[in-house]
C-alpha cells in the first residue's frame, strides 16, 4: 500500500501525537525530503523518539524507510503529472477535464480498495447481516450519508435506528442488546464522540 494512502487509512486509529505527525506528512509530502527525524520533531514540538515509533508503527525500519517511501511516491505522482500526453488524448479542454476526473476517481477508487482490504470488508459484511439491530450515525454532513445508507439497510428488511443527533442517538442505545452494530460514519475527525456512543453501547450490552 502507498505510505500516503496507508497514513490516511490509519489516522482515525492513532494517538493525538500521532495524528499530528500524520497531518504534517499529508500536508507537506513533497518538503519532507528536507527534514530529518529531529527536524520534524522540533517543528511539531514532539520528541525525536515519537517520530522513530510513528514510523516503525506504519511498518518501516524507521524514519529514512518513511521518508525514502513517501519521496519514491511523490517523484511517481509528479512524473505521472509531468507526462507527455498520449497520442489519443482528449483534443479540448471538455475531454481534458472530462479525462482528469476520469483518472481522479480511478485513483480515489484505488485508494479505497487498497485502505479496506477484503477480509476486513467481509467481516464488517457479516457483523452487518448477522445484528439484530444496527444503529446508524453520520457526524457532520456524513449524517446525510448516514441517514441513506440507514434507509437502505431497512428498505433490505434490516431493523436500524438513525439519528442525526447524537444525544438522540445515546438515548436509543439504552436498548442496545447483545451482537447490535453501531456504524458510525464520518471523512474527518469524530473527536471523542465515537468513543462516548460506543462506551454506551458497551454499557448497554453488559447488562444484558
Amino acid at each position: 500500500m502507498p505510505p500516503l494512502v496507508k497514513i490516511r487509512s490509519e489516522r482515525d486509529r492513532m494517538s493525538a501525537i500521532e495524528r499530528r505527525i500524520a497531518d504534517f506528512i499529508l500536508d507537506n509530502a513533497h518538503l519532507l525530503r528536507d527534514y530529518s527525524s529531529q527536524q520534524l520533531a522540533s517543528a511539531l514540538g514532539i520528541s525525536q523518539s515519537s517520530v522513530v515509533k510513528f514510523s516503525q508503527k506504519l511498518g518501516f525500519k524507521g524514519y529514512p524507510d518513511l521518508k525514502y517511501s513517501i519521496g519514491q511516491a511523490v517523484a511517481r505522482a509528479g512524473n505521472d503529472a509531468g507526462a507527455s500526453p498520449p497520442a489519443n488524448a482528449p483534443a479540448n479542454d471538455y475531454d481534458q477535464l472530462a479525462e482528469r476526473l476520469r483518472a481522479s476517481r480511478t485513483a480515489a477508487d484505488e485508494e479505497t480498495r487498497l485502505a479496506n482490504p477484503q477480509a476486513g470488508v467481509e467481516a464488517i459484511v457479516r457483523l452487518i447481516d448477522d445484528a439484530p439491530k444496527l444503529f446508524v450515525y453520520g457526524l457532520g454532513d456524513d449524517g446525510l450519508y448516514a441517514r441513506e445508507f440507514a434507509m437502505r439497510l431497512s428498505l433490505l428488511g434490516m431493523l436500524t435506528v438513525h439519528h442525526a443527533d447524537p444525544i438522540l442517538m445515546m438515548a436509543n442505545l439504552s436498548a442496545a442488546r447483545p451482537g447490535d452494530v453501531l456504524l458510525l460514519m464520518s471523512s474527518g475527525a469524530f473527536g471523542g464522540l465515537p468513543e462516548t456512543l460506543l462506551r454506551q453501547l458497551s454499557d448497554e450490552e453488559s447488562k444484558q
